[in-house]
């Protein structure tokens, strides 16, 4: 059913400004959509580090994970690792996973990095 709603403008680019777009355009495809963004900072410039499930979007916009990681320079970001949180000892650390791993592709990758964190300090 086609919306009242015909624009859409998205402030800021960046993954999740074009992301967006994309997945609206996808879905929605008789909106204009514009992306207001820097001139000055690229768009996708430091390399991504994204989440497994980016995959289910990628899918839905019909790209290639393995055309749009190499593309990006991206890699998947199974966790985050904090150190010095001083809970029970200075250099007490933490390993918090994300989601899941990506339809089994990095499941190996990442018992390796629990059984690693179990028998050495990474």
């Amino acid at each position: 059913m086609k919306s009242k709603l015909n624009k859409l403008v998205i402030v800021g680019g960046g993954i999740n400004g074009w992301f967006t777009a994309g997945y609206m355009k996808k879905k929605h495809p008789w909106l204009d959509i514009k992306i207001i963004e820097s001139d000055t900072i690229p768009i996708i410039g430091v390399g991504e580090s994204v989440v497994p499930q980016v995959n289910d979007l990628l899918e839905t916009l019909g790209l290639e994970e393995r055309d749009w990681m190499s593309y990006t320079n991206s890699i998947y970001k199974l966790g985050n690792k904090f150190v010095g949180l001083g809970v029970h000892q200075a250099n007490d650390t933490m390993l918090q996973t994300i989601g899941n791993a990506p339809k089994g592709r990095c499941t190996i990758l990442f018992i390796f990095i629990c059984i690693a964190r179990k028998t050495s300090n990474i």
